[in-house]
């Protein structure tokens, strides 16, 4: 039995620790784009490598607001989805978006236009969410130069992401997590860097 009571001590003062230890902070959260420059909460703000680069392509993505839980399989964006995507648009005014691109569900298209009313009126096209790789070759070989909205799914977005990775590291987005903003700087497969940002 007294052999057993280090281990325990032990054990119990590491419970202790891991308890009373504090979570790790949350980065601070978006609130602009303006002039190559993600802006934050906290007053700090990054720089969107490559952004004048003509040659790279920048994707800002996201998935798709909060939608009404009805049990259709093309639902509309909740009241508080629709609050989201309108400070969606608000963040993303000054990020010189020339393209806004969606799947047809009505929730896709919805977050788009709720951005596309706030950021200059870019053009606004949509595609369907299992062709999405074709679409993303065909922008691709269109060239660099240019700035794109793609408005996903929780499946759809990390598929981008990990094709233009070249390689597997994103995993579908929760259920209930609707907050994330990826800005993407490309050239191609393989050349790509993400910046994962909460707005």
């Amino acid at each position: 039995m007294r052999t057993l009571f280090p281990a325990f001590f032990a054990l119990c003062l590491a419970l202790i620790f891991a308890c009373s230890s504090t979570p790790p902070a949350l980065p601070p959260m978006l609130t602009a784009i303006q002039n190559g420059h993600l802006q934050f909460a906290d007053g700090s703000s990054r720089p969107i490598p490559h952004y004048d680069d003509s040659t790279y392509i920048v994707f800002y993505c996201v998935r798709h607001c909060e939608k009404v839980k009805d049990g259709s399989k093309d639902p509309d964006l909740t009241p508080e989805g629709q609050a989201r995507a309108e400070r969606l648009g608000r963040i993303l005014a000054g990020g010189q978006i020339d393209r806004i691109c969606t799947t047809t569900y009505k929730r896709t298209i919805q977050t788009g236009e709720a951005v596309q009313s706030r950021a200059g009126n870019p053009s606004f096209e949509t595609y369907p969410a299992e062709s999405q790789g074709v679409w993303l070759d065909s922008v691709l070989e269109a060239g660099g130069g240019k700035r794109y909205l793609v408005v996903g799914h929780q499946n759809t977005v990390p598929q981008l992401l990990n094709h233009l990775m070249g390689k597997t590291q994103f995993q579908n987005i929760p259920d209930d997590e609707f907050g994330m903003l990826y800005v993407v700087v490309t050239k191609g497969p393989g050349a790509t860097a993400v910046i994962e940002i909460r707005y």
